[in-house]
């Protein structure tokens, strides 16, 4: 786990992992898209088999950066080279849940658009949710720290933290995709959700 989240509530320690189950062992219970090399996924891994949640776990990432993935923790998922621009392998359509960490502040509206169209166009109606864990600013009164969280992408691809309001209009522009629920993570900073 890199040291920025170490000492940090978790997602899957407060979202209800009771409502992961797989109909069938060998179904894939969570892609994590955009997972760099596999730290949530692998931490994810002992919580869930500490509850007995079965299913198989799928890192994605550009080939570069899953070639990086610790062997030893290869041997806790199955490693997929994408990128979140392609259209979803068939293989991995259909998943449980499908889980995005940072990744739609990095990029303009327009990017994210096409992002989580193709994840839409995996998921399984009914069955598969969508995890986005992302930052949530205020809309009065942002902390400075919260506004300039990563300038890098900010300034070179477009992208930016979203009010509420904000990741409201985004989503809505993807048919078929709504937020059910936000679980805030952190509540002593009250933004990452």
């Amino acid at each position: 786990m890199d040291s920025r989240r170490m000492g940090r509530t978790q997602w899957y320690e407060i979202y209800p992992l009771e409502d992961f189950k797989v109909a069938v062992n060998e179904d894939i219970l969570l892609v994590d898209v955009g997972g760099g090399i596999g730290h949530d996924l692998v931490n994810f891994n002992e919580r869930r088999k500490s509850l007995d949640i079965p299913g198989h776990l799928v890192l994605q990432d550009l080939p570069n950066v899953i070639a990086q993935v610790p062997k030893d923790w290869a041997l806790q998922m199955t490693k997929g080279a994408h990128s979140f621009f392609d259209p979803q392998p068939d293989q991995y359509r259909h998943a449980r849940a499908y889980y995005m960490r940072m990744i739609l502040h990095d990029w303009a509206n327009a990017a994210c658009l096409t992002i989580l169209g193709r994840l839409r166009d995996a998921v399984k109606p009914g069955y598969s949710t969508l995890l986005l864990n992302g930052i949530i600013l205020p809309s009065v009164e942002c902390p400075y720290w919260a506004a300039a969280t990563d300038p890098t992408p900010m300034s070179s691809f477009g992208g930016k933290e979203r009010t509420l309001q904000e990741w409201h209009e985004l989503i809505d522009q993807v048919p078929e995709l709504k937020i059910e629920k936000i679980l805030p993570i952190d509540e002593e900073r009250d933004l990452s959700t």
